[in-house]
């Protein structure tokens, strides 16, 4: 099967995980849509394929440029563990977000480690952010991406000036090199995922 066919067959897949019903028939199509997907994502379970296309349904209803979301869903994918860490099964929290009083969001019981933040001079463990929706943490991962700094990676154009402005706005303790071979490399994982859900 050529890649165009295979490309348009995930492509009506992925449609029918979004629209299908809760009813009998829906249930079984859906499974072997899973299936299907899984055979191209051999690594990832179920409910790591249906998070990461939540997660790039709600980047798209925030404006994200098409161009970017390869870039976006590698830094998150990276950041959770594909979508399984134990945040984002319990807080659908998907890079870390630390709870400030976010809208949509409350304390969740797992805190920092306590050498990321003080509090009047002394090692504070302040919680992680809970939640409420998938929405939610995306409106608040993007409020945070833009506002760091200057720089604005969701313009850019490969992975490494997407890696770059990261740095810049000083997302990110790694080395620039390290980080942007990361999100290249899970930037092509990511990328037919997203052909596939326009």
């Amino acid at each position: 099967m050529s890649m165009t066919k295979k490309y348009i067959l995930l492509a009506i897949l992925v449609v029918l995980i979004l629209i299908l019903t809760t009813t009998k028939v829906g249930k079984e199509l859906t499974t072997k849509a899973v299936e299907t997907i899984k055979g191209y994502y051999k690594n990832l379970t179920d409910l790591q394929i249906l998070r990461a296309t939540d997660i790039l349904k709600a980047l798209r209803k925030q404006g994200v440029p098409e161009k970017a979301l390869p870039f976006v869903m590698a830094q998150i994918a990276l950041e959770s563990s594909h979508f399984n860490s134990k945040l984002a099964s319990t807080s659908n929290n998907f890079a870390g977000i630390k709870y400030f009083g976010q809208s949509g969001a409350t304390p969740s019981s797992v805190k920092a480690p306590a050498s990321e933040e003080t509090k009047d001079g002394k090692p504070y463990a302040r919680p992680y952010a809970n939640f409420s929706t998938i929405d939610s943490f995306v409106k608040e991962y993007l409020r945070i991406l833009n506002k760091v700094g200057n720089a604005r990676p969701l313009l850019a154009a490969t992975p490494a000036e997407y890696a770059h402005a990261l740095k810049l706005n000083r997302y990110y303790q790694a080395t620039e090199q390290s980080y942007a071979k990361n999100i290249d490399s899970l930037s092509k994982m990511y990328t037919p995922l997203v052909n596939l859900t326009k």
